[in-house]
């Protein structure tokens, strides 16, 4: 009972990390050439009140940012104070990549391991201890999958949507 008190901690104190932010909210404004999403209303590239647009963001002059248009790439300045909110995409951390992917991998990894554990027991062919073993095995593959999450997510970690502070 005490090995799977510990691992119940562990977990959650996984978990914990995982819901935490990384970056301070209110990010420095993006450079030209990253991609943001800018929240309305700004009349003059066609949002709505509740509607976002991505785009590119093409220069800063002064207190207006310069959008590149999606489709048409067509310049539209926009001064901040018409913008109601701005985020930028930005690569996430290595780190941040492997504890998702060790998450996500610790989860389908541990699914993986019932299913085998109800192939090979109904199938009649393997010795089916049941119960504990059975929970043991499961931990096994969601262990590895654990650890090939944790590889793939280092290696590609993404990249995530940030707030901006825009000056007002």
């Amino acid at each position: 009972m005490g090995i799977l008190m510990d691992l119940r901690e562990y977990l959650g104190l996984c978990a914990i990390a995982l819901l935490l932010p990384t970056g301070a909210v209110g990010q420095e404004l993006p450079s030209p050439g990253e991609r943001v999403r800018v929240w309305g209303p700004v009349p003059s590239m066609d949002l709505m009140v509740n509607e976002k647009r991505e785009s590119e963001l093409s220069a800063i002059r002064g207190d207006t940012l310069v959008f590149e248009m999606p489709r048409s790439g067509t310049p539209v300045a926009v001064a901040q104070d018409r913008i109601r909110r701005l985020d930028v995409r930005r690569p996430r951390s290595p780190s941040r990549g492997a504890w998702l992917g060790a998450a996500t991998g610790l989860a389908f990894g541990f699914v993986a391991g019932l299913v085998f554990v109800n192939v090979v027991c109904s199938s009649g062919d393997g010795e089916c201890a049941g119960g504990v073993e059975d929970f043991y095995v499961a931990m096994i593959f969601g262990g590895a999958g654990a650890g090939a999450g944790a590889v793939v997510g280092h290696a590609y970690p993404g990249k995530r949507w940030e707030p901006v502070e825009l000056e007002r």
